[in-house]
């Protein structure tokens, strides 16, 4: 606006002294038109009137232009505040989540392994089925002793061979997520095909826990999977191994799914 109104003034400054030269120009030559004059008048106030009002659009149109590039930069500022909601929500959302199905989980297993101890306390034999273990961490026996009755009872041919110590560094109810998860996916997929097969293996190398777990699986099961977006097991097993500096890594090679998860445990 400073800028208009110098340019203003310039303006004026300018018709004032041609105003003044004009009206000076009879005492040097001795011709006083008045009409002349006047014509001369009319025209300069005529470009100066015009000169404003080209001022003023130019002033509005350049307000204009900085009113709407003020509310741009308010929308773009709006549009990243929703978008960072949007995030939180959706972290807080895949959260609630996770914690929904680890305790799901937990509990599945909690109640697996007092179903478990009260079947073998009514067995004759109960020393010598205890000493029948697919590994010396009582919770992972007790998982995959569950999973493996649920493979049987579901005509799925299961292969263990768990070599997992009783001390980890990872909590029972993470060691329970991994497990299940992976077992979970296995026998989810193994339902959709005729001759269902899963091989679980589990040892520790150098401090690291590395279970793997490959089982068959068809074509369209595995595009389902993919479209309709599910995995939060998969999430949560990798999630743990991230904690632990591990990886979790799953591929489908068109007849089999394979997981591999490594993790520091020791």
């Amino acid at each position: 606006m400073a800028a208009g109104a110098k340019k203003r003034a310039v303006i004026i400054g300018t018709w004032m002294a041609l105003v003044i030269c004009i009206y000076s120009i009879p005492v040097y030559t001795g011709n006083y038109s008045t009409v002349f004059l006047s014509h001369i008048i009319v025209m300069i106030n005529a470009i100066i009137l015009g000169l404003n009002i080209g001022l003023a659009v130019l002033a509005l149109v350049f307000k204009k232009k900085q009113n709407l590039r003020l509310r741009l930069e308010e929308a773009k500022n709006m549009h990243e505040l929703i978008k960072n909601r949007e995030m939180a929500a959706k972290r807080l959302h895949l959260a609630s989540k996770k914690l929904k199905l680890e305790l799901r989980a937990e509990l599945k297993c909690a109640m697996g392994i007092a179903e478990t101890c009260e079947a073998r306390a009514d067995e004759e034999n109960t020393e010598a089925e205890w000493d029948e273990r697919y590994c010396l961490n009582t919770l992972a026996d007790t998982v995959l002793r569950l999973k493996a009755d649920e493979c049987g009872r579901k005509g799925i041919r299961i292969d263990i061979d768990a070599d997992i110590p009783s001390e980890l560094r990872l909590t029972e109810a993470e060691l329970c997520s991994l497990i299940s998860n992976l077992l979970d996916n296995a026998i989810e997929a193994s339902e959709h095909i005729s001759d269902p097969s899963i091989n679980f293996r589990a040892y520790i190398n150098k401090a690291c826990l590395i279970i793997l777990v490959t089982n068959a699986a068809s074509a369209e099961y595995a595009r389902r999977q993919k479209r309709s977006g599910r995995g939060m097991g998969l999430y949560i097993v990798k999630s743990i191994a991230e904690k632990y500096n591990g990886e979790a890594t799953m591929e489908f090679d068109g007849e089999s799914f394979k997981a591999c998860v490594i993790v520091e445990a020791l």
